[in-house]
């Protein structure tokens, strides 16, 4: 058995899209080892994913409704920009004064 399954190949075979060429290497594939077993396999596997999803029944807005409420749960909190800016200021005045003090101790404990 050939171990590099041409996966590509094999479900445009299974979708009846593959081209002669694509047709041509996987019969060569095909005809090594235990291949055609695999193959086999896959195709069992293939037909049952097709079988179950015939009956499946979406609903769009179900679906979307939940989408919207995972968006929302996870969008990022927003800061208003006047609120940033504020901030800054604030911190701006905080550290200035802050180094107004420290320098003002230092030096007139020094004298």
């Amino acid at each position: 058995m050939n171990k590099n399954i041409p996966w590509d190949i094999i479900i445009k075979n299974f979708k009846k899209e593959i081209s002669s060429e694509e047709q041509a290497l996987l019969n060569l594939w095909l005809s090594e080892g235990k291949n055609d077993s695999v193959y086999q396999d896959l195709y069992t596997l293939w037909l049952s994913i097709i079988e179950e999803g015939i009956d499946y029944k979406s609903d769009a807005d179900k679906l979307w409704s939940r989408m919207e409420l995972r968006l929302k749960n996870s969008e990022p909190k927003i800061i208003r920009l006047k609120n940033l800016f504020s901030m800054v200021v604030w911190n701006c005045f905080y550290f200035i004064h802050s180094s107004v003090i420290f320098w003002g101790i230092c030096y007139f404990g020094m004298v």
